[in-house]
């Protein structure tokens, strides 16, 4: 999120966008620890990864805007970066 703060400062990213990837942490960030949970209940090691089978239908249609907007920025960034070479 320091990343993200900086690249507001330097104006490559909105503020909406910022908003949008501090919610996108904190989701994923929740998806993580439910996941590192139920690992836990049922005597497993945590992880950081799980099945999408583990996620209610809104969980998933949500990762799955979230990868769509993670590839979306990536791509601007690149462009942003590739420029500045």
């Amino acid at each position: 999120m320091e990343r993200a703060g900086e690249l507001h400062k330097m104006k490559i990213i909105s503020a909406s966008t910022l908003e949008e990837l501090s919610e996108t942490f904190d989701f994923l960030t929740y998806l993580r620890i439910k996941n590192q949970a139920y690992s836990i209940s049922r005597n497993e090691a945590p992880g950081n990864t799980f099945r999408l089978g583990q996620l209610s239908h809104i969980e998933a249609l949500t990762l799955k805007k979230i990868n769509a907007d993670i590839a979306s920025l990536q791509s601007v960034l690149g462009s942003v970066y590739s420029r500045a070479d």
